[in-house]
């Protein structure tokens, strides 16, 4: 019994537990910074202003078909109306829809005889609407991740029980800890 070895017992290098090197504390901070910056984002999103807006090539391209059919409707009906003998578009037999249709077209002063090219020059380049102040995927990364990112960063331990912003605190209190002193031989003559 009397040869055996003993070996010394050394602290734990840890005394909590972490996950992704942050603590329990850390990651009420992350979670706290996650709610906060989506309060702020959707909040940020209900400020909206009116603008005229440039229309893309698909939606150019779903205004030339709504206006194409504007235009086959209206010949459609004109055609009936010849073959019918009168200039009354209530003498013929149209759904509602193509009755709309018609009374669209000549509202949009689409007429029968027009060419792609004349129908094209009808259709408005942009149209007014209610967009956002701030755009969603700028706003979101303004107040959601560039804070994230920051208290993880801040919060992740980089040594033993060391974090970024301890580190930090740590210096500033340093830094403000020291004096600076006039040594020159005038400022010890006046008795400073």
């Amino acid at each position: 019994m009397g040869d055996q070895l003993t070996m010394p017992v050394f602290k734990p290098m840890r005394k909590r537990r972490m996950l992704l090197g942050l603590g329990l504390k850390e990651w009420m901070r992350v979670v706290g910074s996650l709610v906060i910056g989506a309060m702020l984002a959707l909040s940020l999103g209900t400020l909206r202003q009116e603008a005229d807006v440039a229309l893309n090539a698909s939606e150019l391209q779903e205004q030339y078909g709504r206006y194409s059919l504007y235009q086959s409707t209206l010949q459609k009906a004109e055609s009936m109306m010849d073959a019918a003998g009168t200039d009354s578009i209530e003498a013929i037999d149209l759904t509602a829809d193509e009755r709309s249709f018609v009374a669209n077209a000549r509202y949009l002063g689409i007429d029968a005889q027009m060419g792609r090219d004349e129908l094209i020059e009808l259709i408005p380049k942009s149209e007014l609407r209610v967009i956002p102040v701030f755009p969603d995927i700028p706003r979101w990364m303004f107040c959601l991740g560039i804070p994230l990112v920051i208290t993880v960063l801040l919060s992740v331990e980089v040594s033993h029980n060391t974090t970024l912003s301890r580190e930090g605190s740590r210096y500033l209190g340093f830094m403000s800890s020291q004096r600076v002193f006039d040594s020159t031989p005038k400022a010890y003559l006046r008795g400073r």
